[in-house]
């Protein structure tokens, strides 16, 4: 089901990509296999912006599958990461996964999320 012309919160993260690159994302967000892109408007602290995301496609959508734990600790990273308030936080935590069987995927995941937690920025002293 679509539903338009409701306005929503949600939080998230903007981020501004070179168009020339637009084409890897792309391939990376499965675009037209299983993923479409849709424009919005997007409402924050610092103004007003266009941008696009990704949904998936009603022939993706599956209400049994849990995402992997890999997957699941990268969305709770982010969200820390860009200061999400505490109760959007925790109801990421709460998000049953599973682990991923296949190792060398689930490796390399696991080693992006290292990276990224060691980047992190340190917690403002108070």
């Amino acid at each position: 089901m679509r539903v338009e012309n409701v306005a929503c919160v949600a939080h998230g993260a903007l981020f501004a990509i070179d168009p020339i690159e637009k084409y890897r994302l792309d391939a990376a967000e499965g675009l037209g296999e299983g993923y479409r892109q849709e424009w919005l408007a997007v409402e924050t602290d610092r103004g007003s912006y266009h941008a696009f995301t990704y949904l998936a496609a009603e022939s993706h959508l599956a209400t049994d599958l849990k995402p992997y734990d890999w997957y699941a600790a990268l969305v709770l990273a982010g969200a820390r990461y860009h200061g999400f308030p505490p109760d959007y936080v925790a109801a990421i935590k709460q998000v049953r996964h599973e682990v991923d069987a296949e190792q060398e995927r689930r490796l390399a995941m696991e080693a992006l999320l290292g990276r990224i937690e060691s980047e992190r920025s340190p917690a403002p002293v108070d």
